[in-house]
């Protein structure tokens, strides 16, 4: 004969109580979607920059709520968008320059 704990158990719960749907941390997805645009519109002058500033303070925000891994993405992706703006323009700058120093 089964106990009444087992009987009692909800739907939706697995067998240590925890509940098998969360609720998506929107602000996190928000948040590592913008970082990960960062890292594919790294020549748009402008815009590359208010969106990894955006991006990250979502990020950053998101951290405060479960489930914290969007947050956590998008910090990284922050990291690496802002590495590949850098990358980019020292590359472009750089090649002016030394097409300027030849003449």
């Amino acid at each position: 004969m089964e106990s009444t704990e087992q009987n009692t158990k909800q739907i939706g719960q697995t067998e240590y109580d925890q509940p098998l749907n969360e609720k998506p941390n929107v602000i996190g997805l928000i948040g590592a979607i913008t970082s990960i645009s960062v890292i594919f519109l790294c020549w748009v002058p402008v815009l590359n920059w208010c969106l990894l500033i955006i991006g990250f303070v979502l990020s950053m925000i998101s951290l405060l709520k479960e489930p914290r891994n969007p947050g956590f993405a998008g910090i990284v992706a922050s990291f690496f968008g802002a590495l590949f703006i850098v990358t980019y323009f020292m590359k472009i700058h750089g090649g002016i320059l030394a097409l300027s120093w030849t003449w």
